[in-house]
């Protein structure tokens, strides 16, 4: 690539890890800004401002009709509108850091029904159910509450502080949100019981001398991590005799579902999420529309 093209895709990926993205994504949405400006290219396009939208157009057609090494098949549906997300989120980044403007108004290609799947309120109330009253039962109720009752992503939880669990305010302060985005996410009295209960009665057992600030401890007093998290999840849902394949995510778009069921504006739903874009949000109407 000239040197305007892989200086724009090395800009882009230091601002992908700088605003949190993971470490996937940081390394594979600049390979999809390669392709994209190689094919500019190729067609004696070498200046960002000289991009068009029907170059642009002209590049996604090449990739909808290349096929993939691996199966020889056209590639999917999900691959193509992951090439569209990078592209948007490229743009997201030149508008954020005045690098320059690139219109994407490709539309995203219908994807198979999403097989991601939703606990019902029952599934829900049968895992609170599996977690039984003693010190590590104590533990797992406090992580349906974190993870469900206030909707968090997986990483928000583990990087959870003692101080961030505001209990006469009801509210839990997400410190690690996505793209390090901070907000307040609020707790009704059931998950003060839960969390009330965790803090008193459970966690002082489970703390040793190396023990740090984190408010949600695994067996020998570390910090969670996602595999503990899921394995926790993953045991209660099997006492609760869940037959679905669910991880700690599944709690985040349950309650998501049904709060969309209950009548909150979708407004809400994505400021409790956290959500940037309220298209994010959006994909929890049909699910709620389905479990109706």
């Amino acid at each position: 690539m000239n040197v305007e093209f892989t200086r724009l895709t090395e800009s882009f990926k230091e601002w992908l890890g700088i605003v949190g993205y993971s470490p996937d994504t940081v390394e594979s949405q600049p390979r999809v800004i390669e392709k994209y400006f190689s094919f500019m290219e190729a067609g004696n396009i070498n200046k960002l401002e000289n991009i068009t939208q029907q170059a642009t157009a002209a590049w996604y057609e090449s990739e909808k009709q290349r096929k993939s090494k691996q199966t020889g098949e056209l590639l999917k549906n999900a691959t193509l509108n992951g090439f569209i997300r990078a592209l948007r989120l490229f743009s997201q980044f030149l508008d954020e850091t005045s690098l320059g403007t690139l219109t994407i108004d490709l539309l995203y290609e219908e994807n198979a029904k999403s097989k991601r799947p939703v606990l019902t309120k029952e599934e829900v109330q049968a895992m609170y159910h599996a977690a039984d009253e003693t010190i590590l039962g104590l533990r797992d109720r406090a992580i349906l509450s974190i993870y469900y009752g206030c909707g968090i992503r997986s990483k928000e939880g583990q990087f959870l502080e003692l101080s961030d669990i505001i209990l006469d305010r009801k509210l839990v302060y997400v410190r690690k949100g996505k793209q390090y985005r901070e907000r307040y996410v609020p707790f009704v009295q059931n998950q003060m019981t839960d969390f009330k209960l965790y803090l008193k009665e459970c966690r002082p057992e489970l703390t040793n001398k190396h023990t740090q600030n984190w408010f949600l401890l695994n067996n020998k007093g570390n910090q969670c991590d996602a595999s503990f998290l899921l394995k926790r999840v993953k045991q209660l849902a099997k006492q609760a005799e869940i037959k679905k394949e669910i991880g700690v995510h599944t709690l985040r778009h349950s309650i998501a579902t049904h709060l969309m069921q209950s009548g909150m504006k979708i407004e809400s739903i994505a400021q409790f999420l956290g959500h940037k874009n309220i298209d994010s949000t959006q994909r929890y109407v049909h699910l709620a529309i389905e479990m109706s």
